[in-house]
């Protein structure tokens, strides 16, 4: 198809390979003497990073201070200019009286605090991407994780699947509800509770450390026995019901605090919305269920003394909150920031359970206890399991690691030390209480008075948790506690 002409012709130009070789080492030298430049100036260049970083800290303070300097400054000036704090008229009878009524309160203006507030959240949106450009944000952690990938989605997001569990055994397949409350009790609940005890009262450092807190929390066998007598039963059943929903909440926001610091996720526009979006996100289905049909007859209605207009209340304040929160999100996935998303899973996750819980149909099981017993087994039994492994993780890591490094810790170490006796200990410890005060509070052998005497004491075990669990989790104040959960490998966020 080419002729040999083609493929004899000499080529146009020649190169010679001396010069070629001379320019070679020349881009060489440059190279070198541009990395030596480089080496040079990158001890400047990182002192304006800091100097630039600081600067636009400053700023951000400074910002902050204006926004309070408006709060206390301007807006009251604002607000007497506009005639909003002219005293009330005295009354005429008292006109006539050498009596002085003191000035009531000035209340801010609705706009104007709903620009301070904005305002004052620009300033944290403003110091947290000043930080994010001069690369002074937090750290990453090495994982997000507590303890690790299949450990958390197994026991700390995907528990809830026992939570559906229990509710097709009771909806579906009609399982007496009794069977499943007590499935629930032995093997979650009971061993839950002695969680607690095994990390404060056979913990000899715990103990010395907090002795008058741990006795001092047995008092609270008393209020129960005490309410009854004096012929409050009724409110005492109410209280105890709603500090038990208040603890599960409050559990909920300690597990998603222990992602936060794990994550560096500490944002104070963060905790903001966090705290708001658990508190509504959880109070919009309780309120909902005790307004609406599926409450258990047999029981006080605590809707009774609320205003009717709670649910609006409550339903405005979580979606409000839900699409800031969104908002809030969208945001830092656009500007390329963390959004911690094992704590996102956990709180999607457990809202969405309890959405599903408050409506179900439990006035249909027949009221009183068979009615709200299966309402208390959905809704603990996936924080039950939450927690049982995050206090065998906690155990694991100071307990028997500790106890390698020479340290002794008694009996903690002791039960700690093999996971079958650790689960027999805790199965016996709540067997031990649960199954005399389900018998005899049932009225099994004693009167009716008698068992409600016995049932109002048993609460005690489950007060003494929900107190001293508010005590001993403080990750944010206890270096220590921060340790043993491993939440303490990155700095904190500024």
């Amino acid at each position: 198809m080419f002729s040999n002409r083609f493929f004899s012709l000499q080529p146009a130009v020649t190169f010679d390979l001396s010069k070629l070789s001379g320019l070679e080492n020349l881009a060489r030298q440059t190279l070198a003497q541009a990395g030596r430049a480089r080496q040079d100036l990158t001890p400047v260049l990182r002192q304006a990073r800091l100097a630039s970083g600081k600067a636009l800290d400053l700023a951000s303070r400074a910002a902050s201070e204006a926004a309070r300097l408006v709060e206390t400054r301007v807006l009251p000036l604002v607000e007497r200019k506009l005639g909003r704090t002219k005293p009330a008229p005295t009354p005429a009878i008292l006109s006539t009286l050498s009596v002085d009524i003191p000035a009531s309160p000035v209340r801010k203006a609705g706009p104007l605090m709903t620009a301070r507030l904005t305002l004052h959240l620009l300033c944290l949106a403003v110091a947290e991407k000043a930080r994010a450009v001069t690369g002074m944000g937090p750290a990453k952690p090495k994982s997000p994780w507590l303890i690790s990938k299949n450990d958390d989605l197994i026991y700390m997001i995907g528990s809830s699947a026992v939570s559906y569990l229990f509710m097709a055994l009771i909806f579906i397949f009609k399982v007496k509800p009794s069977k499943v409350f007590w499935i629930y009790v032995l093997f979650f609940d009971g061993p839950h509770i002695f969680g607690t005890f095994s990390r404060t009262y056979a913990d000899p450092e715990e103990w010395q450390k907090r002795r008058k807190l741990f006795l001092g929390s047995l008092l609270l066998f008393l209020p129960g026995p005490v309410a009854v007598r004096l012929g409050l039963g009724d409110y005492f059943d109410i209280f105890a019901y709603m500090w038990a929903y208040f603890h599960l909440v409050k559990q909920h926001y300690g597990f998603s605090v222990l992602y936060k610091k794990k994550n560096n996720d500490l944002a104070k526009i963060d905790n903001y919305l966090d705290k708001a979006l658990i508190w509504t996100g959880f109070t919009l289905p309780y309120i909902n269920f005790i307004f609406g049909p599926n409450y258990p007859t047999g029981y006080m209605r605590v809707s009774a003394v609320l205003p009717g207009w709670t649910p609006k209340l409550a339903g405005a304040a979580f979606f409000t909150t839900l699409t800031a929160y969104l908002a809030r999100q969208a945001y830092k996935l656009a500007t390329h920031q963390n959004i911690d998303a094992p704590k996102q899973m956990l709180l999607a996750s457990s809202i969405t359970m309890h959405m599903v819980t408050f409506k179900l149909p439990f006035a249909k099981l027949g009221g009183g206890l068979s009615s709200l017993a299966p309402i208390v087994a959905i809704l603990t039994v996936y924080h039950n399991i939450q927690y049982n492994r995050l206090i065998w993780f906690h155990n694991q890591n100071k307990y028997v690691k500790g106890a390698k490094d020479g340290k002794t810790f008694g009996l903690a170490s002791t039960l700690s030390g093999n996971g079958k006796r650790f689960a027999l200990v805790a199965f016996l410890f709540g067997a031990s209480y649960r199954i005399p005060l389900g018998t005899i509070g049932a009225g099994m052998g004693v009167s009716a008075k008698m068992a409600r005497y016995i049932t109002a004491f048993g609460w005690g075990f489950a007060f003494v948790h929900y107190y001293l669990d508010s005590k001993i989790w403080r990750v944010r104040h206890d270096q220590r506690l921060g340790n043993a959960l491993k939440v303490n490998s990155a700095p904190a966020a500024h």
